[in-house]
């Protein structure tokens, strides 16, 4: 054994201060541990590289940064990040830890895996329970971990070093269909298929209350953020709002049309918006709500005021049951749902409508989670599957493409013309970008036409045909009207009476059924929702900014300008709802990271300059009065993080201004611009722009929107 080396091994052991008696067996497999760990450490290393490589890329193509995005930008996008294999049966139940970078994941099989999210390893698998585990919840500080199964037991885990049950909880009768704590960590809740809502002392294990008046099995039992309430769902189609102290039924709230799959209660962040959204006046001394949110094997999402019982409204979609739904925890402005229908979707519920659909799993959604701080989303599935999916920024470059070749033989490929006399006004090399050649007048067809291509291959598969209702001061009104015509579908417009004849004219000539009103963005909205109101289910809402789809096909302009003059050091273009310039902004940055952006605003609707300086949108107070009929709104949320993280500033001009270039392009260039087109012109001559870019800036590229004039009405000609 020793070799002939016994004098140095009772060297080593002395230097070692090893003792004879000591058992040699508890070094065994030292070394191999040692060399494990070093090579998980370096495969966290490899995967941190990734993934900062990913965040360069993410970046160059037009991605807002972690550091510039907000949590209420964090949208799921395929494909999956991560898809994690090890169940033998459906999962039931994902869960994210709230502060450690870890998942867990329950199954049918009786097991529940716990999974690094960030990098796609598997932690470990907790054994216990000897049916299908139906339910988790971690409480506040995740220190221990609640599970309930069909083998109708409730057990605590120690989830800081043991991973081992520190508590079994009997009492159901049985199948236990879910567990969460409250706030506080002290007491449990649970229900039942026995119909029973318990109350459990996490600390003795004694159940200390039980609540009873379901008819039939309670799928779920939810606490309010300030736990003083409960919700409960159940069989009996019905929701129930309990008071937690007294186990007095505060509300019982009925409208689905099946069994309640599930319940959540809106976090406080999300109260003002749901209110905002549905309308409710403020409580006196007080905020709005509480507000819950069911979904229901009738394959309808719901949200409802807890204490009166009323339901705020419906949103429909989803073609099966609905499995789990929950607010979005970055500010509550929109809700996440999954279903048997195998997608995942994003709803703008202040506008009713899907806003994002993933094609998530191959068979039935059966569960979802949301981090609560960092931009990942899990899904689990009927195909054994948990599947982690990384929130980017809603449109990248991939999307403007995507939108290019959908538009791809509709649109022209406008072009790019230069003017010596305005170069050597400017000292610039200046290339406009002649969108007022565009089908309808303007760059609007691009977006408009992109979402209802969308729109059409969505409702297919519905075997439907939408109206489609827009709210517009003109161009968009023209696009939306051309698009829907060629789409075989029919718009309607509501118009501000102060619209120009001659986009009224153009509107009607497209097929467009126009609804005038006054000239005021709450008044344009309005009379948008009566019309959705009217025509519902068959009508689908397009913005002219504020839209995912709208904002990709404007992108296309940038690909297009950037192909035709790929030297451009900037890009001029007007701001009014903010959809074109956050289009430009995504493709240019992708295309070319060098290039500066630069948006031009009218002085006196100049929201998007203030909102910049603020950062944050300032609306404009009231109606603008600017001869820019086309820049008169203010910039929408959906584009204003692109804005926020992309322009290098906005150039505003007086309407002076802006009626000397508009004459000037039309004099020298002999081309019919709009006053929203002459703003960026006025832009680009201003000292403003001169000291904004500086010296090394020589080829500029001005975007001409639109050339939708009222020849009847020019500036320059004073009416007698």
């Amino acid at each position: 054994m020793t070799q002939g080396f016994s004098e140095a091994l009772e060297a080593f052991k002395k230097e070692a201060e090893v003792k004879e008696d000591e058992n040699p067996s508890k070094y065994s497999g030292l070394l191999e541990k040692k060399w494990t760990s070093v090579i998980r450490l370096q495969k966290k290393v490899m995967d941190l590289e990734a993934k900062l490589t990913e965040v360069q890329k993410e970046v160059v193509e037009g991605g807002a940064t972690r550091k510039t995005r907000s949590a209420t930008d964090w949208i799921p996008r395929p494909p999956e990040r991560y898809e994690l294999k090890g169940h033998r049966s459906t999962v039931t139940k994902v869960l994210f830890h709230p502060v450690y970078s870890v998942i867990v994941s329950c199954s049918e099989d009786a097991t529940m895996k716990v999974w690094d999210y960030e990098t796609g390893d598997f932690e470990r698998t907790l054994k216990g329970h000897t049916d299908c585990v139906q339910d988790a919840a971690f409480e506040h500080t995740g220190k221990i971990l609640a599970s309930c199964s069909s083998d109708m037991s409730i057990r605590l885990w120690d989830f800081t070093q043991s991973y081992e049950c520190i508590r079994t909880l009997q009492g159901h009768d049985h199948n236990v269909s879910s567990v969460c704590f409250m706030p506080s960590g002290d007491f449990l809740l649970s229900s039942s298929r026995d119909k029973t809502i318990k109350m459990w002392e996490v600390a003795t294990g004694y159940c200390v209350k039980t609540y009873t008046g379901h008819r039939d099995w309670v799928r779920v039992v939810t606490v309010s953020p300030d736990g003083l309430l409960l919700a409960s769902c159940s069989n009996d189609q019905t929701i129930r709002v309990w008071v937690a102290s007294t186990k007095e039924c505060k509300s019982e709230l009925r409208g689905h049309e099946h069994v309640v799959e599930c319940v959540a209660w809106a976090p406080d962040t999300a109260l003002p918006h749901v209110a905002e959204a549905v309308g409710l006046e403020k409580k006196a001394g007080g905020q709005p709500g509480p507000f819950i949110i069911s979904g229901s094997r009738d394959k309808t999402i719901k949200l409802w005021d807890a204490l009166s019982g009323a339901c705020l409204l419906t949103l429909v979609g989803h073609d099966n049951w609905v499995r789990a739904v929950l607010f979005h925890p970055g500010g509550g402005k929109k809700i996440l749902s999954c279903s048997d229908d195998k997608t995942l979707r994003v709803w703008d519920y202040k506008n009713q409508r899907c806003e994002k659909t993933l094609e998530a799993h191959t068979h039935f959604v059966t569960t979802l989670d949301f981090h609560k701080s960092a931009p990942y989303v899990a899904t689990g599935s009927v195909d054994q599957l948990v599947k982690i999916w990384e929130c980017r920024y809603r449109i990248a470059l991939a999307d403007v493409k995507a939108a290019g070749a959908r538009i791809r033989g509709h649109v022209h490929n406008t072009p790019v013309m230069r003017c010596s006399n305005l170069d050597s006004i400017s000292n610039l090399q200046l290339q406009f970008k002649c969108e007022n050649f565009q089908k309808t007048g303007s760059f609007k067809i691009r977006g408009a036409l992109n979402a209802l291509k969308l729109v059409c291959q969505k409702w297919a598969r519905e075997e439907r045909r939408p109206a489609v209702v827009t709210h517009s001061s003109g161009n968009h009104a023209q696009a939306l009207a051309q698009a829907a015509r060629w789409c075989g579908l029919t718009a309607h417009i509501v118009m501000p009476h102060t619209s120009p004849a001659v986009k009224q004219d153009a509107v009607r000539a497209y097929g467009g059924h126009i609804t005038l009103c006054d000239p005021t963005e709450k008044a344009r909205k309005e009379a948008a929702t009566q019309i959705m109101q009217r025509l519902e289910p068959n009508a689908v809402l397009i913005p002219s900014s504020n839209h995912i789809d709208i904002i990709a096909g404007q992108g296309t302009l940038a690909v297009e300008f950037l192909e035709q003059v790929p030297q451009l050091d900037a890009i001029v273009g007007s701001i009014a709802g903010g959809g074109m310039m956050a289009g430009i902004c995504i493709a240019a940055k992708a295309l070319k990271p060098s290039i500066r952006l630069i948006g031009s605003e009218p002085k006196n609707a100049d929201d998007c300059a203030r909102s910049l300086a603020a950062g944050r949108i300032i609306p404009n107070a009231s109606p603008p009065v600017t001869i820019a009929d086309s820049l008169a709104v203010s910039v929408y949320d959906i584009p204003w993080p692109v804005l926020k993280s992309h322009l290098e500033g906005v150039v505003t001009v007086s309407e002076e201004e802006m009626v000397t270039a508009m004459r000037l392009v039309w004099e020298r260039m002999k081309l019919v611009i709009e006053p929203g087109a002459a703003c960026s012109v006025a832009a680009v001559l201003s000292n403003q722009f001169r000291a904004l870019v500086g010296p090394e800036v020589k080829r500029v590229g001005v975007v001409l929107c639109g050339g939708n004039v009222d020849l009847d009405h020019l500036p320059w000609i004073k009416a007698p």
